[in-house]
């Protein structure tokens, strides 16, 4: 399902974490919508119900009007690298490795269930994060320390000797895509990496930002000998991120406190909710 979706100063608010109703939120603009006819962001949600975005839903893709795609927290509603969603996944995000956000479970396809109890299979011991890098040989950007453990699962997945850090290089920390592998880079607050389609003359900034929730690595994707029982592995500090676009769009993730005077061309993901988009005078396309 496509829609063509014009907004101007409008927020949508979907649930990330464990607070909020659990269903969408449309604060709409005292102004009329305005058109653009520039470049648009693509924004895609990937939900584990048809037509709809639910409670425990947590993928979003982002394509920049270069072609660059960024998948954010894939979770457990995508259905590994073969679903027929994602298409390419150059860049690949992670706030924090909790199950529901690293997906340690993808979509059970014979019995997709609803809403409220979505039906899954396991994707453990190796996650969904992992199984969507090694397909689609995306660059992995991530905080704490992430980036290695990350790293290992990927080479469980492929097989390969091991996972190489990302090639970014240069005064922007440019890291060309598509690549052939997968690759993995640590990005800590302050942090920044721009991935550049080849062949464009611009591409996404992505910046690493503080986040206030936190990052346990779930037992059931920790390696032997594991964590004790009721532990969590220690997976660094969580992550929150801000997207510059080649158009001027700018979306940013924070974990604390209202959002007010957004400036023009701006998003936010908003406190304890993944997608919160504040979008003034551009355009995007919305699928789910």
């Amino acid at each position: 399902m496509h829609k063509r979706i014009w907004v101007d100063a409008m927020i949508f608010a979907l649930l990330n974490l464990s607070a909020g109703s659990g269903r969408p939120q449309v604060v709409p603009s005292r102004r009329p919508p305005v058109a653009s006819g520039g470049p648009t962001v693509k924004i895609a949600p990937l939900g584990s119900q048809d037509g709809d975005f639910c409670r425990n839903d947590r993928a979003m893709i982002f394509e920049d009007p270069t072609g660059v795609r960024v998948l954010y927290d894939p979770g457990r509603t995508i259905a590994g690298g073969t679903d027929a969603r994602l298409g390419d996944v150059h860049v690949m995000l992670l706030s924090h490795a909790h199950a529901d956000h690293i997906g340690d479970a993808i979509p059970n396809a014979s019995a997709p269930g609803t809403c409220t109890s979505p039906g899954t299979s396991p994707a453990t011991p190796n996650s969904n994060f992992a199984m969507i890098a090694a397909a689609k040989a995306s660059a992995v950007f991530v905080g704490g320390e992430l980036a290695t453990f990350l790293g290992r699962k990927i080479q469980d997945v492929t097989g390969a000797s091991s996972t190489p850090t990302c090639d970014a290089a240069g005064l922007t920390n440019e890291q060309v895509v598509p690549r052939t592998t997968p690759c993995t880079e640590a990005l800590r607050p302050g942090g920044s990496v721009s991935a550049r389609l080849d062949g464009a003359t611009a591409g996404v900034k992505i910046v690493v930002v503080p986040a206030v929730h936190s990052n346990g690595i779930p037992a059931t994707l920790t390696d032997s000998p594991g964590v004790a029982p009721g532990t969590a592995a220690y997976g660094g500090s969580e992550s929150g991120y801000v997207l510059k676009f080649t158009n001027g769009l700018t979306v940013s993730e924070r974990r604390h406190g209202p959002v007010r005077g957004y400036a023009d061309h701006s998003a936010r993901l908003l406190p304890g909710q993944p997608y919160g988009y504040q979008h003034r005078r551009h355009s995007y396309d919305r699928s789910g």
